[in-house]
């Protein structure tokens, strides 16, 4: 077959660039969205920059108003974002400084705890206006509402100690001493139950909130230096997440450890969605670990999802669109400070304005 010396060049060009592209795929890395995508599905579905400065604690979600209420301690405070109109509609008066939030749709109020003052604010949920500052323990910290006993329990991180708020008239009316030194994440059951992690022990202690009584301490296993907790009311279970790494799935009436599971490190909130059977530990390292129960009373990690974000550690769900939301700005280690990959993860500096909010979906 006679080739033109015209058509030569022309096939050698082509067999060049092809080689080109073939060598470029061997060589390429994959793409962050190919490796994200897991069994599950689930993975990065958008980012939005809000900007501004300070660090950030809890996500909580309102499924009566569609609204993700943000807490951030640097001066914007509580921020309230409506996930439908993907846009802040609003900042709750006076709450700079925040760690945590309870909402009370029934009431239309919230309640935040201001760590430097010491305070949890009484807000409106439909004006976002500060209503009273109630005086806690120091440095309080998580917070949330029991519908048995009607009365919000929140932990004062430095004190050690529980206050319980009655919400009708802002005001505290039991504190409580749980026996730890380190009162962080809690749960109730509804039921007349609260948990607390007990961080310094590797304890939950279990309290009655009728009563206000200590009725029992349940070791957490593995999931040592326990901060995060989720109550699944469905199959009766606590999630305690551990800064060791690992997750405890503890049955909730006896405390028995049913799973001990590895988790990325840094876990700082645990979801559960009811609609999918999944429970999401987010973590300091940039993931998420998905957990499912495979048998009765049997759960593996059955996902991990890259955030490819090391700080987007706090998180809640959409139940509705089984959405979750997850915030973190860029974050640089301080110097000599353990990796985001290695136990606790060490402290690190914000850079300002890079305070962005991320969307997982499938």
């Amino acid at each position: 077959m006679y080739i033109s010396k015209r058509n030569s060049c022309r096939l050698l060009g082509s067999l060049v660039i092809i080689c080109l592209v073939m060598a470029y795929v061997a060589i390429a890395p994959q793409s962050a969205s190919a490796k994200e995508v897991g069994p599950t599905g689930y993975h990065v579905t958008s980012t939005l920059l809000l900007g501004g400065e300070g660090g950030w604690d809890y996500l909580v979600f309102s499924p009566e108003k569609r609204q993700l209420f943000i807490d951030r301690r640097g001066p914007d405070g509580v921020t309230v974002f409506d996930v439908d109109a993907k846009k802040v509609v609003g900042l709750v008066e006076g709450t700079a400084g925040t760690n945590g939030t309870a909402l009370i749709p029934e009431l239309n109020l919230g309640f935040s705890t201001i760590g430097s003052k010491g305070i949890v604010l009484m807000f409106d949920m439909t004006t976002l206006k500060a209503l009273k500052e109630i005086e806690v323990g120091e440095d309080p910290d998580c917070i949330l509402y029991d519908p048995f006993s009607k009365m919000i329990f929140e932990n004062n991180g430095a004190s050690g100690t529980t206050s319980v708020i009655d919400p009708t008239t802002g005001t505290v009316v039991k504190t409580i001493d749980p026996g730890t030194k380190k009162p962080e994440f809690s749960q109730v059951d509804g039921k007349g139950h609260l948990f607390i992690n007990a961080k310094d022990k590797n304890e939950v202690v279990v309290i009655d909130t009728k009563t206000y009584e200590v009725i029992a301490r349940w070791s957490t296993g593995r999931a040592e230096l326990p901060t995060t907790m989720a109550y699944d009311k469905e199959k009766e279970v606590l999630y305690v997440g551990g800064r060791s790494a690992k997750l405890a799935v503890m049955d909730a009436k006896t405390g028995a450890i049913l799973s001990e599971l590895p988790i990325g490190t840094g876990n700082d909130a645990i979801a559960i969605d009811y609609g999918t059977k999944l429970v999401f530990a987010s973590n300091i390292n940039g993931t998420i670990t998905v957990i499912k129960e495979v048998a009765p009373k049997d759960y593996a990690v059955v996902d991990t999802i890259w955030t490819n974000m090391n700080g987007a550690k706090t998180m809640a769900l959409d139940p509705k669109t089984h959405t979750l939301y997850l915030v973190a700005p860029k974050v640089t280690l301080k110097p000599g400070s353990a990796p985001f990959q290695v136990g606790e993860a060490g402290k690190f500096d914000v850079v300002p304005n890079t305070f962005t909010l991320i969307t997982v979906s499938r």
